[in-house]
């Protein structure tokens, strides 16, 4: 889903549609997203609405700015190499990313867990790395997942689709 990630917190609930800026059907290089806007599932009553509103929204806003070939690109990382998703976390679970580390002779992909607890009236953030090479795909995301789970609470899978096993920890999918 170019451009449209999906937001759970304790206040909102539903989609957001994270457009760049665009000149002349082009995104501007450089620039962050400069469009946004918020489909909550309160208002929508639904995901499939919600997701639908988004979708509809996104590809009137790009048509309006003659932009709709930008759904057809490709987003490339740092050296070059599509990426199969728009959304910043393409791990599947909240709290579990999946990290591309590029020096300028190696590539080290691993699954990063990440945490932020409020301890003695300050909020505490850690993360830590399992890498891929390492342990083996399956063996480092159930490992950065249990983690998250020792750290965060329950894991909550966003996209079944895009992990490579599910968690030996407690788990709660949200579609």
């Amino acid at each position: 889903m170019k451009y449209i990630i999906r937001v759970l917190s304790n206040r909102v609930d539903g989609y957001q549609v994270r457009l760049p800026e665009i000149e002349n059907g082009k995104m501007v290089k450089g620039t962050k997203e400069k469009v946004n806007r918020l489909f909550s599932l309160s208002h929508y009553k639904g995901l499939k609405g919600c997701l639908a509103a988004a979708k509809k929204w996104r590809d009137a806003h790009l048509k309006t700015h003659k932009a709709l070939a930008l759904l057809d690109e490709a987003r490339v990382n740092k050296v070059g190499v599509p990426m199969e998703s728009t959304g910043r976390n393409v791990s599947g679970a909240i709290g579990v990313s999946l990290a591309e580390d590029i020096t300028s002779t190696s590539v080290l992909v691993s699954y990063k867990a990440q945490w932020r607890l409020f301890v003695d009236g300050k909020f505490k953030s850690g993360t830590r790395q399992f890498s891929i090479a390492v342990h083996g795909e399956c063996s480092a995301f159930r490992q950065a997942c249990a983690v998250r789970h020792e750290f965060g609470g329950e894991i909550i899978i966003k996209d079944v689709d895009a992990i490579p096993c599910f968690p030996d920890v407690p788990y709660r999918i949200v579609l």
